[in-house]
């Protein structure tokens, strides 16, 4: 068996348990430490060395290529945070959604009659105050959005958590998202519900 197919084999298990479990950061780095000293021993003791005692580190590795997806570190003024927070609290929101204002970071697609963009959030309207966040938001408006990257906008919109249907065989939507560091998906439902600021 060629040296890399055992390595690569070890590289993807690491990935789909990781997926499977969502094990923590700690159990993952103590294998792999764990890994690298019976790789170590493996090396030092024999004369021959045994290279499939070598393969779990990869096992691990991959374990690491994947956790910071399916087990994010949030920080506290991640727009994600006060939407969570919203949805607890009756009437947070109008029926339009939530004023909230950010960066566009790529270039706006038109498909089927909406322009989808990645937004990098910088505020949000909470009651009377508008407050600073972060966070990067995957936004849809419903119409031609005539926006380039690098325009600073203000909207109204829908913003949720990304979810799945929960069919079988169905695409990973949420975490193909969360793949992109993004974790919070907005809607406007007309393209007048948002206006770009300044040049």
């Amino acid at each position: 068996m060629r040296p890399l197919v055992p390595v690569l084999l070890y590289f993807i298990s690491g990935i789909i348990f990781v997926n499977a479990s969502g094990i923590s950061y700690a159990v993952t780095y103590t294998g792999l430490a764990a890994s690298f000293l019976l790789a170590l021993i493996s090396l030092l003791s024999v004369k021959r060395p045994n290279y499939f005692l070598i393969a779990p580190i990869f096992f691990f590795l991959g374990a690491l290529s994947i956790l910071p997806s399916v087990r994010p570190s949030i920080p506290p003024d991640h727009i994600k945070n006060f939407i969570e927070e919203a949805d607890s609290l009756s009437g947070e929101f109008s029926p339009l959604g939530v004023g909230a204002e950010g960066i566009i970071e790529t270039p706006p697609e038109l498909v089927k009659g909406k322009t989808r963009f990645r937004a990098e959030a910088k505020r949000l309207l909470k009651g009377d105050e508008w407050i600073g966040v972060s966070g990067a938001v995957s936004m849809t408006v419903n119409g031609e959005a005539k926006l380039k990257r690098g325009d600073y906008v203000r909207f109204i919109s829908s913003l949720k958590a990304p979810s799945n249907y929960g069919n079988p065989g169905e695409f990973d939507y949420k975490g193909w998202l969360s793949m992109r560091s993004i974790f919070v998906t907005g809607f406007v439902k007309d393209e007048r519900l948002i206006t770009k600021l300044g040049e």
